[in-house]
């Protein structure tokens, strides 16, 4: 039986993160399935709603907090690297809000393996202009980056052979968007990529998250925190190099 660990960073998803565990593990499969959860320090109840759901399904989920609050990127990453210290057969990456229905996630592993990762693209989100811009932008960057293009440059849903993520995590530790680097590592690296596309499952209808401090309240411009996060980024993507 394969052992398959899904790896998932949170932050502020207390109303939502049981419905995304029992979503996962509720599913019947011929593997083993893991959780591999990390709060990235939250403010709201996340955490002790994570504790309380893990007790339903013994030693399948695995929960760990960051001492402070350290950001997407460095949470995604510590994440990945418990779960590759679990030996998995296949390790998987998703975000905290579940953008992939459990029965969409099992179609993955009855995908057959010929490949090094196998990215998701993520079809019909619902996402302000700005945010639209700024996926268009992303896969541009990657293409000057790699000269290769990707359906979904960002996508924070792949699976990976555990061997193959072992070469690319310590090229984006400590980077603010490892998704991205990802992209362009395994294209420069001439990794077999394989692609399909799900479309996303919309756990918080009209909600764009709490990654940038929007609350519940659909917003049309960028604030001032997004704003700068990707300024930031965008330089990281130009200058890096990965020799």
């Amino acid at each position: 039986m394969k052992k398959i660990i899904v790896t998932m960073p949170v932050f502020n998803e207390s109303g939502i993160i049981q419905d995304v565990v029992r979503d996962f593990l509720q599913e019947q499969s011929k593997c083993k399935l893991e959780l591999v959860i990390v709060d990235d320090k939250s403010t709201d109840r996340t955490h002790q709603r994570i504790l309380e759901v893990s007790h339903e399904f013994p030693g399948r989920v695995h929960v760990f907090q960051n001492e402070q609050n350290l950001g997407h990127g460095p949470t995604f990453i510590r994440a990945l690297k418990i779960g590759l210290e679990m030996n998995p057969d296949l390790i998987v990456s998703c975000d905290g809000d579940g953008p992939i229905t459990g029965s969409d996630l099992f179609k993955l592993f009855d995908i057959k393996p010929d490949y090094d990762i196998l990215e998701i693209s993520r079809q019909k989100r619902v996402e302000p202009l700005f945010r639209k811009v700024t996926t268009q932008a992303t896969r541009m960057l990657v293409f000057i980056k790699s000269k290769r293009i990707p359906v979904d440059a960002n996508t924070p849903i792949r699976v990976y052979k555990p061997q193959i993520l072992n070469q690319i995590l310590p090229k984006v530790d400590g980077t603010k968007v490892p998704n991205l680097l990802i992209s362009i590592i395994s294209r420069n690296r001439r990794f077999n990529l394989m692609s399909t596309q799900v479309t996303v499952f919309e756990r918080k209808l009209n909600q764009p998250g709490t990654m940038w401090g929007q609350g519940l309240k659909p917003r049309r411009l960028p604030n001032l925190r997004f704003i700068k996060f990707s300024i930031s980024a965008l330089m990281d993507v130009l200058t890096f190099n990965e020799k």
